[in-house]
């Protein structure tokens, strides 16, 4: 293995960089694109991730932010740079790595347009923008609502709900009471806090107000 006999020849030949063969061989042949061999080599090997060659024959592969800048990186076996380096994200309409803000999360490589994290407190009006705006009252962020209560999967359901009955599609949440783009309008039972420019509930508001004068009324009459 790693070397080839010619017809009638009595010896083995070792094969050179960049190609391989099996034990059976009369030949060696290049190594694919994506794979690298030294001398000797019964098999090519893939090129790392962060790594890529696009020519047959290699010896090594080209190391993506040495050749390219720091922003891109690959998967293993690659033949060219096409992902994000941790920290950047992959812009599908520039076809190329983008740093990502301090309101991104970009912790992974491989991050693209569509899989950014949203931080708490910003908001992307669709889930390919690649621009976010902040507004701290009332967004929450990419993801899933945290716990698991049936009221926070309900508000969120509900927001979804909304989402779709305005015609715009974002992966930023709101808070609960809030939505609409970056979460500034107020559900019909909520009213906007001007000190804070959150929504409060108009239930919550009154609520406490009218049981304690229920009770007093109650006691007068017992």
């Amino acid at each position: 293995s790693g070397s080839y006999s010619e017809d009638g020849s009595s010896e083995c030949t070792k094969c050179d960089s960049g190609t391989s063969s099996n034990a059976s061989a009369t030949s060696c042949t290049n190594c694919d694109p994506g794979r690298f061999s030294g001398a000797g080599a019964e098999q090519c090997a893939k090129c790392k991730a962060g790594e890529f060659m696009s020519e047959y024959g290699a010896t090594a592969c080209l190391v993506c932010s040495t050749e390219l800048n720091k922003g891109y990186t690959s998967g293993e076996g690659a033949t060219e740079c096409d992902q994000a380096a941790k920290g950047y994200f992959w812009d599908s309409r520039k076809g190329g790595p983008v740093e990502c803000l301090g309101s991104m999360a970009c912790e992974e490589a491989g991050t693209t347009t569509k899989s950014i994290s949203v931080k708490h407190g910003f908001y992307r009006f669709s889930a390919t923008a690649t621009e976010v705006y902040e507004c701290k009252a009332n967004c929450r962020g990419s993801g899933s609502p945290t716990g698991n209560s049936s009221s926070s999967t309900n508000a969120n359901a509900d927001a979804d709900r909304r989402r779709r009955r305005l015609s715009f599609e974002t992966d930023t949440r709101c808070a609960a009471g809030s939505h609409g783009p970056l979460c500034s309008l107020c559900d019909s039972d909520h009213y906007i806090d001007a000190s804070t420019g959150r929504c409060r509930s108009c239930v919550a508001e009154w609520g406490a107000p009218v049981a304690g004068f229920l009770a007093f009324v109650a006691l007068c009459m017992a």
